[in-house]
């Protein structure tokens, strides 16, 4: 009933210590502590029952320990029924995630109009929160990992491993190598604003195996607020000889404008960081026609292309 007569309806998701992070044993918690700086006298009572608290926890007989990878990627099942519940009766609904990781929104985010992801933001978070929510800041973070659409989509997984054996497919080079579209793609982020790329240009389109890709283009923001934004530099090999991801994040840089305003943005990548490595030879810098990526997330399908070669 409050969530149906509220103006809008903000709900704060998500995982705790007791879902994701690194256990600490008791015995550990002595040498732990040396990284503190001493609490003050008033402190000092507080910091005493946490330190108790932490203890009692850890030490359960036959208890799984708190902390370690989490064992699914969805929200809790309460938290999803309660996102829907409130949805089904305020079409303006805030999600607000908190988590250490990528988070499977597929059961529930198509009924939400916003979704904010938290990360674990400290002490101040909740101010930060509010100041977003409120516009007091335009948002302007970028995903540092892909968020799929099923675990599947995924390196398989194994929680009670002891040692496991991967190869280097995972993330957004293993989605975009499957053909599977995520839900929220490597780099992504939105903004009160908006903004346009344009006029890409390389200095050298056929750079030195010892030296640096240099690009420029301009970027305008064509929105009514002042924002920033991430130019994202990604790199493909088309016709490599090799098995490849599909384009690799190179370089980025961020920028703020005013509304209206435009900039000019450059960005040097080393020939050298194109290499590939050869169990043989070591890094190898494959000669091929490479192309320059350059947008706003790794699928941004408004991204300015360019081509260049090493000989």
């Amino acid at each position: 009933r409050l969530a149906g007569a509220a103006d809008v309806s903000v709900l704060v998701l998500g995982y705790t210590s007791q879902d994701e992070g690194e256990f600490v044993s008791p015995d550990s918690m002595a040498e732990l502590a040396k990284n503190f700086p001493p609490p003050t006298p008033e402190e000092l009572p507080i910091a005493q029952k946490l330190m108790a608290s932490m203890i009692a926890s850890n030490s359960v007989p036959n208890a799984m320990p708190p902390g370690g990878d989490r064992r699914v990627l969805t929200l809790h099942p309460e938290d999803e029924e309660l996102i829907r519940a409130v949805a089904g009766v305020n079409r303006r609904v805030v999600v607000a995630m908190m988590g250490g990781s990528a988070i499977i929104t597929e059961n529930w985010r198509y009924q939400v109009p916003a979704i904010l992801m938290l990360w674990y933001p400290g002490m101040e978070g909740g101010r930060a929160f509010a100041d977003i929510l409120l516009g007091k800041v335009n948002p302007s973070g970028k995903l540092p990992c892909v968020f799929p659409r099923r675990p599947e989509d995924l390196p398989y997984y194994d929680i009670n491993a002891r040692s496991i054996t991967y190869d280097f497919w995972h993330g957004y080079r293993k989605l975009e190598r499957d053909g599977a579209e995520p839900a929220f793609p490597f780099g992504f982020g939105l903004s009160y604003t908006s903004f346009k790329f344009s006029n890409l240009r390389l200095d050298n389109p056929v750079p030195d195996r010892q030296g640096t890709l240099i690009c420029a283009l301009d970027v305008t923001n064509t929105g009514n607020l002042t924002g920033a934004t991430v130019v994202q530099c990604y790199v493909a090999v088309p016709d490599s000889r090799v098995e490849r991801a599909p384009k690799e994040l190179k370089a980025f840089k961020r920028v703020e404008l005013r509304p209206g305003e435009t900039q000019t943005v450059s960005m040097s990548i080393p020939v050298e960081d194109l290499a590939y490595y050869e169990p043989e030879s070591g890094w190898t810098v494959e000669p091929a026609t490479y192309r320059l990526i350059v947008g706003q997330h790794s699928l941004d399908g408004q991204a300015l292309q360019a081509e260049f070669s090493i000989l």
